[in-house]
């Protein structure tokens, strides 16, 4: 799942005795049990306290608390039934759109077929009906011309065979969800880029995970419209499609947020009225040309001490390392969310929780 209802009012009637970094941490949980579909995992708690960005003993001590009141320990695993309520009945709605999609599949086959055996049947009577017909006009003409009985008729060609369609069933069939898709691996995905127009470069493991979660995410969602891509080719297809996208998207964004560079080569400086009158009056200042100034040097950002998100250089969120703060920008960006809005989003909430 990649989005759930949120009930603001129940929500801060059931947390209106935590403090501000106890319903944090509780919204974390919630958006990783509804992300995953599954319970929480509490065979390793300090794994889980990384993946929550937890480091501190009172954020420590305030995670046991969350996990405590909220969830219900069977096992290895944390269990909260609202959350187990609604991923169940996303996960029926998801099936019956599968089935629903795969009824009109052979509902769309059936048809087909049907077409097919009746174009057969008609074509079978016409053939014997212009059979029966020449017989009884070869009959009429030997009768009147009293000559030696002659077959006319010339023998059936290839081009009158009836035309059987050989198109199979799974041509009519809808393969599985695209939640249980085996996707291609990244070195076939790598080639398929670099074919077509525009090629782009190859990616890395890291960003085709992201990039697949968010296809499988949307197109999960679409399947529940009764919306399906259908074969596995194309599949591929429209996931290389959707990379090459995102990536004409983000050099678009970083080209656009480069400043613009002032060029002074093509100037012409010598007909100004300053630079004229100043040859004749020595008492006014000389004419100001760009060149005259010193360059300024911009320091360039350290990739080590600050982060970029859709080409803008931001320091990294508070109390986190470079590469903590990328990781929880992805875990947290939302569907249609740019990197640089969701950055601004943690970092707003962070100062407020302050």
């Amino acid at each position: 799942m990649h989005f759930y209802q949120h009930h603001i009012g129940d929500f801060n009637n059931a947390t209106r005795h935590l403090s501000i970094i106890e319903r944090a941490i509780y919204r974390d949980l919630l958006d990783m049990y509804y992300e995953q579909e599954s319970a929480i995992d509490a065979t390793d708690l300090n794994k889980l306290e990384r993946r929550l960005l937890i480091r501190s003993t009172d954020e420590k001590q305030a995670l046991e608390f969350v996990l405590d009141e909220f969830f219900e320990k069977q096992d290895d695993f944390y269990f909260n039934n609202r959350c187990e309520s609604e991923i169940k009945q996303y996960q029926d709605k998801l099936e019956t759109a599968i089935k629903a999609g795969k009824a009109s599949g052979e509902a769309r086959r059936k048809k087909a077929n049907k077409k097919q055996r009746k174009d057969v049947d008609d074509k079978g009577l016409e053939d014997e009906t212009n059979d029966r017909s020449t017989d009884v006009e070869q009959t009429l003409n030997e009768n009147m011309q009293n000559v030696e009985p002659t077959n006319n008729h010339e023998p059936r060609t290839i081009n009158q065979e009836p035309k059987i369609n050989n198109n199979s069933a799974s041509d009519f069939s809808v393969i599985d969800s695209i939640a249980d898709w085996i996707y291609p691996e990244l070195t076939e995905i790598n080639a398929m880029l670099m074919l077509g127009a525009p090629p782009v470069p190859a990616i890395s493991q890291t960003e085709y995970d992201y990039q697949l979660t968010k296809f499988k995410n949307y197109y999960a969602e679409e399947e529940q419209k009764g919306s399906y891509i259908r074969t596995e080719g194309r599949r591929k297809d429209v996931l290389t499609d959707w990379i090459k996208r995102d990536y004409i998207r983000q050099q678009k964004i970083k080209a656009q947020s480069q400043p613009a560079r002032f060029s002074i080569d093509n100037e012409d400086w010598s007909g100004t009225t300053a630079s004229k009158s100043a040859s004749h009056d020595s008492d006014l200042p000389p004419v100001f040309h760009p060149s005259h100034s010193k360059p300024v040097t911009q320091a360039k950002p350290n990739p080590n001490t600050a982060v970029m998100v859709n080409g803008l250089w931001k320091e990294p969120l508070p109390n986190m390392s470079v590469q903590q703060t990328y990781d929880h920008i992805k875990q947290q960006q939302m569907p249609g969310e740019m990197q640089d809005e969701t950055y601004d989003r943690l970092l707003n909430q962070m100062q407020e929780a302050v």
